[in-house]
């Protein structure tokens, strides 16, 4: 893979590679950059606008979003948060914010995420000047395991950089046999303030319980040496993870796994044949949702659908269901991408 310091030389001010930046001079590290790829655009639509009608220019879009690819990796992303006073998206007074994304060449997993909110006095992405408050990182070991990720922060207007002195959290993995056996998130550094030390403090312990390669239950430990407060069991069928079913506590009789258990939220995936998520459901009490994912004849997520509610016929997936939100994906390309996620940690945004 290119390195993402002369792939994003390529964006200029994000639309360089479309010709409308200036071109590079022959001495200049734009002149070898590799050229854009693909381009990915997200949009995400909380209503269906003054029409009543999903899908249609007037959709109430609260997030739109594009990400950019170079050989099939994401390099960098524009994401337009509020369409600003006018209203209209896409115009100079919408509130943006951007990212540099690195891919570790090897795994696909991403590797570094910089949240950049103001790309500075020469207004081109990437360069010196920009303002960036949030990095994220991910290390990731030889055998493509990753272990530890990281988001560092600072005070506001100030530029973050991955150093010791911006460090906010710490999620540190485990494995058996390379597969993931435990999740510490830790949060402060502990009596002596250098992180990386003995005393470092987790927030919450997550363990994970095997079959083989299936995944049995996940414990949450509030801190070392204390019994499981909360299990999640996990049930498979021919396609992959079926369900998960979240208890809270084990009841009157003290014994986790028997009727009497505080259960909480039940997941249910339904999954194409080769193993994609086509559905996720929720249901915790008389509260319901889904999630409906859509795939092109490409095998790429095009549509994501968040449903509230089963309507009056009861029933999930239907016509009569309320949807809580609709995002759409458009691409330039026909080759695959890899939209960026680490597959463990969500983007510190």
């Amino acid at each position: 893979m290119p390195s993402l310091r002369r792939t994003i030389l390529c964006l200029g001010m994000i639309a360089g590679c479309a010709g409308n930046a200036p071109p590079p001079e022959a001495d200049s590290p734009r002149a070898s950059a590799s050229p854009l790829t693909c381009t990915v655009q997200i949009d995400v639509a909380d209503g269906p606008g003054g029409d009543g009608q999903w899908l249609t220019r007037g959709d109430d879009f609260f997030v739109k979003s594009v990400v950019f690819f170079v050989n099939g990796y994401p390099i960098a992303s524009t994401i337009h948060t509020d369409a600003g006073k006018d209203r209209a998206w896409n115009t100079p007074d919408d509130i943006v914010r951007y990212s540099l994304l690195t891919t570790h060449p090897a795994t696909g997993l991403l590797e570094q995420f910089a949240g950049v909110a103001d790309r500075g006095a020469d207004n081109i992405l990437g360069t010196a000047d920009d303002l960036v408050d949030v990095v994220g990182r991910w290390d990731i070991d030889a055998n493509g395991l990753v272990r530890r990720a990281m988001v560092f922060k600072g005070q506001p207007g100030q530029s973050v950089r991955a150093e010791p002195s911006f460090l906010n959290s710490i999620v540190q993995f485990g494995y058996e046999d390379g597969l993931l056996s435990s999740r510490r998130s830790i949060t402060s550094p502990g009596a002596d303030g250098q992180w990386f030390t003995l005393d470092d403090q987790p927030e919450t312990i997550q363990e994970f319980v095997r079959d083989d390669s299936k995944l049995l239950y996940t414990s949450v430990i509030p801190h070392p040496g204390a019994e499981p407060s909360q299990y999640t069991r996990h049930a498979y069928d021919a396609n992959g993870l079926a369900s998960s079913r979240v208890h809270f506590s084990p009841g009157d009789d003290g014994e986790w796994f028997t009727e009497d258990d505080d259960l909480g939220p039940l997941y249910v995936f339904e999954r194409t044949p080769d193993g994609r998520l086509r559905r996720e459901t929720l249901t915790y009490g008389s509260a319901f949702s889904s999630r409906h994912l859509e795939y092109d004849s490409a095998g790429r997520l095009y549509r994501e659908t968040i449903f509230k509610g089963m309507g009056q016929d009861g029933v999930p997936g239907t016509d009569d269901d309320s949807i809580g939100s609709l995002t759409t994906y458009q691409y330039s390309c026909t080759q695959p991408v890899s939209l960026p996620d680490t597959a463990y940690e969500p983007l510190p945004y």
